[in-house]
């Protein structure tokens, strides 16, 4: 029972999925047990193992004929010498007769085990482990590794897009979100500034508050260098924050050129996250998705996928990220639009499939507003060979 217990937590720990058992399967495995053993996945024997060990074998046999269960674990406690030579009498050839994995647990990596035990065991070749945790790390992995490769079979031919990202090196943020409107995300309206009069215009024009960023490809991180003022409330603020600006990234990087400024609307808050993408020297095209804004280093709470991934497995993706909850409704916030980040995952993966000189690509934060609210690139840094 407590290893049965321990079996639920785990398996959610380590994203390992545990099957339903079908009525008829469960139906024959209540034949195996006295009317009292609740019989359910993962299934405890009780003390029926006690009177009859070959429950061990049999029991192992009825699971493996149900389609969807894909690995067995047996997991129980080693007994006297002469109990686990009956239990690994029922296990072994169950095991040589199977077309599926099958792996076997004794408790306690101290527990004395009979010396004709392990030889049997050892020679058998059966998967044997000496604590249900790192059985079940072993399971999720190889689960893992039959996912990958099942998804490898369903790819479909990836979109192919005309746009095109000029330059070479880094490529400043103003050029990354053109060639993400054009790819067709959504991205803040705003427009580059020359010098503090466009500014105005500008703000005016898109109504404030506003953010304004200093814009040269030696900022790849402007907020480091004060190059990011945000929430400017009217036009007499935007004139000090010009000021303010300019003097904070000269002081940081003297001499340094800008393209201009970068004037935006300020948009509305919601779930920051990242969506990158990288060309891989052994791997090719690969695409990210994860929590973002100061997160995505703190926690590294991301997921990497082929750029050919389709919408369907950015999904599956998503689901497995450890701060999955916060894509469904908590704490009184609305789900997340999802939908719109596996579209900014597919079409930037589709990017780099047609332009094999993009390097890198960086959206961080990308805003994730409320389900059907989509999703708003706030930065962007695209690196091209």
């Amino acid at each position: 029972g407590a290893i049965r217990g321990l079996c639920f937590d785990f398996a959610e720990k380590v994203g390992l999925e545990l099957a339903q058992l079908s009525p008829e399967i469960k139906a024959e495995m209540e034949t195996l047990v006295p009317p009292y053993v609740h019989v359910d996945n993962p299934f405890d024997i009780g003390t029926t193992g006690f009177a009859n060990p070959a429950i061990y074998g049999t029991s192992v046999e009825v699971l493996l004929k149900q389609q969807d269960i894909g690995l067995t674990l047996l997991s129980y406690a080693g007994g006297s010498p002469k109990m686990q030579l009956a239990k690994s009498d029922a296990i072994i050839p169950v095991y040589k007769r199977a077309d599926k994995p099958v792996i076997l647990n004794i408790i306690g990596d101290d527990y004395p085990l009979d010396e004709q035990f392990m030889k049997d065991v050892r020679e058998s070749g059966i998967p044997f482990f000496r604590s249900p945790e790192r059985a079940m790390r072993a399971m999720a992995a190889v689960a893992s590794y039959a996912d990958a490769l099942a998804a490898l079979k369903q790819i479909a031919p990836s979109p192919t897009v005309s746009v095109r990202v000029e330059g070479s090196g880094v490529i400043p943020e103003y050029a990354g979100k053109k060639v993400l409107a054009d790819l067709g995300l959504r991205v803040p309206r705003g427009a580059m500034a020359g010098n503090v009069e466009e500014a105005a215009r500008i703000a005016s024009d898109i109504g404030y508050p506003v953010v304004i960023k200093a814009q040269a490809a030696a900022l790849a991180h402007k907020s480091d260098v004060g190059g990011v003022i945000i929430n400017i409330a009217d036009e007499q603020a935007l004139r000090a924050a010009w000021e303010k600006l300019h003097a904070q990234v000269m002081s940081a990087k003297p001499g340094l050129l800008l393209d201009g400024v970068l004037v935006e609307e300020m948009a509305k808050p919601g779930l920051e996250m990242v969506v990158g993408a990288r060309r891989d020297p052994q791997w090719g095209p690969v695409v990210l998705v994860g929590l973002g804004g100061v997160w995505i280093e703190a926690l590294a709470d991301a997921r990497l996928l082929p750029a050919t991934a389709s919408r369907s497995q950015v999904l599956a993706e998503l689901r497995k990220l450890k701060a999955a909850k916060l894509l469904g409704p908590f704490r009184g916030q609305a789900a997340r639009d999802v939908e719109a980040v596996a579209d900014a995952v597919v079409r930037l993966g589709a990017l780099m499939l047609s332009d094999p000189a993009i390097a890198e690509v960086d959206i961080n934060p990308l805003i994730v507003g409320a389900e059907g609210e989509g999703a708003i690139a706030l930065d962007a840094l695209f690196v091209k060979d």
